[in-house]
């Protein structure tokens, strides 16, 4: 009985990424800035933008992308990457989006579906994980959608140690006034909070 799951669960993996061949995955280096070179190399992702042109070419002409002008935006958007920033390793591709997504738009988006892939299974991981520890410190009988908005929330939120918490207080002080109409807390609240973080 155990081998039969076994072997059908396999099967089934299988069949679920077949089409993720070794050298697709191999070209994905170009998305991590990470893993560029420190100095302009001509032919540095020259071979693995061609590989996920093909490899995703139904999905790339879905979205428009012009696929003969991938090679040639991804040549000029090296130059210019390099030639304009001093440290490569530091960059990001939203940063790079938000500069040259209307210059080299076809390139930007085959390297946006690239970054879209999940690497590894860690972050679907980390969601069971939090939701278990979660379930754990909360009712038994905690309801789906609420759980949903708790684990939202945790997943999403940046680091307690990075969190400004001033523009959740200010949107709170500032919400709809109390049941009995009377705002004065509110506004006391509002002021003294404000007057706590100034003089931090």
């Amino acid at each position: 009985m155990r081998t039969t799951v076994l072997t059908h669960l396999i099967k089934r993996l299988q069949g679920c990424f077949r089409d993720a061949s070794q050298n697709a995955v191999r070209a994905t280096v170009i998305g991590s800035f990470k893993l560029w070179p420190t100095k302009i190399n001509q032919e540095f992702g020259e071979k693995e933008v061609s590989i996920l042109t093909a490899h995703h070419e139904p999905v790339s002409e879905a979205a428009n992308v012009k696929l003969s002008e991938v090679d040639t935006e991804w040549s000029m958007l090296k130059l210019e990457i390099y030639g304009r920033f001093q440290n490569i390793r530091q960059l990001t591709w939203d940063f790079v989006n938000s500069i040259y997504l209307h210059k080299y738009p076809n390139i930007l988006t085959l390297v946006d579906l690239v970054l879209t892939l999940p690497a590894s299974s860690a972050e679907a991981e980390r969601g069971f994980s939090q939701m278990k520890r979660t379930k754990l410190h909360m009712h038994p009988k905690i309801k789906a959608e609420y759980l949903t908005d708790v684990l939202i929330i945790q997943l999403n939120s940046p680091d307690i140690n990075n969190f400004d918490p001033r523009k959740a207080i200010h949107l709170w002080n500032t919400g709809t006034p109390s049941s009995t109409g009377d705002t004065s807390f509110n506004s006391d609240c509002s002021s003294n909070s404000e007057n706590h973080y100034e003089s931090d």
